[in-house]
């Protein structure tokens, strides 16, 4: 870090944990760049069941199993279609779980990119419950299919959703619990809002999460630090190292 011009983080909280005499040279370069499809359906509103969509590797602390407490208080009032999709060691106990809480839920375990899409075409609503991620590059994709985004308010991605999603308190488990809860109520009760929601969610995705917009952050950062890189110190013979002007 001594020697280094600038250093690049993903989120806030990596940045605050540069030790504090090198914060300084500290910038943060979201890492998020997904493919965004050229249409995506247009969503109108419907009386059948909501369609709540969950992605991610099952471990501890994706929040799977707060997702499925909270459904608890959501079915008792609206008809849900819960999929989740994924992976990982906790599947067998979160499926249990499911069954446990009387919820129909279907895990459909890891899926290729054309059904994955489909189920974010076909979704109401996508619920991210990680408890500490980097970013979260399943939220993008949810968002550029036009989907309203549920997640909690201590993700570190927050930060990087220009107010586009729905973010739920979680200062306990039970108020995060309660906040999914009614979140998802809300969204369900308010399809035209719910519709709206997803199309800013759209425009924030296309707007900041294509590989154009990820490449123009980095090459303009990677332009600023090159200009102060010591190239007068590469080789034996600093006067025939090539200045920066030339590169």
């Amino acid at each position: 870090m001594r020697k280094a011009t600038g250093i690049l983080c993903a989120n806030t909280p990596t940045l605050k944990l540069i030790p504090r005499q090198f914060r300084k040279k500290a910038e943060l370069l979201s890492e998020l760049a997904v493919h965004l499809p050229a249409q995506i359906r247009t969503r109108k509103p419907h009386t059948g069941p909501q369609r709540v969509l969950w992605a991610g590797r099952i471990l501890p602390w994706k929040g799977l199993a707060l997702f499925l407490r909270a459904l608890t208080d959501v079915q008792k009032s609206i008809e849900l279609d819960v999929i989740v999709m994924g992976e990982g060691r906790d599947k067998p106990l979160c499926e249990r779980f499911a069954r446990k809480l009387g919820l129909r839920v279907r895990f459909t375990g890891w899926l290729t990119n054309a059904e994955r899409d489909r189920e974010f075409e076909l979704a109401d609503a996508f619920v991210f419950t990680s408890l500490h991620d980097t970013s979260g590059m399943v939220v993008a994709e949810a968002m550029a299919a036009g989907l309203p985004v549920i997640l909690l308010d201590c993700s570190c991605i927050c930060e990087l959703l220009g107010g586009t999603c729905v973010a739920v308190p979680s200062r306990s488990v039970r108020q995060a619990e309660r906040g999914l809860a009614a979140a998802i109520e809300r969204l369900a009760n308010d399809p035209l809002g719910r519709i709206a929601i997803g199309a800013m969610a759209r425009a924030h995705a296309t707007k900041e999460f294509s590989w154009e917009r990820r490449i123009e952050c980095a090459l303009k950062l990677y332009s600023i630090h090159a200009a102060q890189w010591p190239f007068a110190h590469i080789g034996k013979n600093p006067a025939t190292s090539v200045p920066p002007s030339r590169l």
